[in-house]
């Protein structure tokens, strides 16, 4: 487990309870990735056209939203960083689950925030039930100098469910 010391004595659990499985993945279905291999950056207003407009859907539509609505509540949290987008909802599935979403967040802006604040920020990483019920996310986090952490995940997301093609990461900033 991962924690962060911060100047208000409050560690947020960075990874608690969230390590992604780095298992098999050949039982899932492979879809083609939105994305070639590397990172994409996309814009907040750009979240409906990129995510929706490919393999539009209800689902999509209802994600897209639920998306923007989270980023929403990190920003009014005093969240900066990065989104890194994983799972189906980065391909051309019709139908995704969820959003798989890493933050990326450097330690200054941990310690600018309230405890209040980081004390919601940790029930969003703790609480993955209730992140997932209310917006159809499963969040990790992890501080952006963490330099071997953003490449076990670099690694992670590139990685399609049969392993042999790569699919991009879009990232959303905070």
């Amino acid at each position: 487990m991962w924690a962060i010391v911060l100047k208000y004595r409050h560690h947020l659990n960075i990874e608690k309870g969230n390590r992604m499985a780095s298992g098999d993945r050949k039982d899932k279905l492979t879809y083609p990735p939105l994305f070639e291999a590397g990172f994409t950056h996309v814009s907040e207003a750009d979240i409906e056209r990129v995510f929706v407009g490919v393999a539009e859907s209800s689902r999509r539509k209802m994600l897209a939203s639920q998306l923007r609505l989270f980023i929403q509540k990190l920003r009014s949290l005093g969240v900066k960083g990065e989104l890194w987008i994983d799972g189906s909802f980065s391909t051309k599935n019709l139908e995704p689950m969820d959003i798989d979403l890493l933050l990326v967040i450097p330690r200054i802006v941990l310690s600018a925030m309230t405890e209040e604040n980081l004390k919601e920020l940790d029930e969003l990483t703790g609480n993955r039930e209730l992140t997932r019920a209310r917006w159809s996310c499963d969040l990790y986090v992890i501080e952006s100098s963490n330099i071997a952490r953003r490449k076990y995940y670099e690694d992670f997301f590139s990685q399609n469910p049969d392993k042999d093609n790569r699919k991009g990461i879009p990232v959303i900033k905070l």
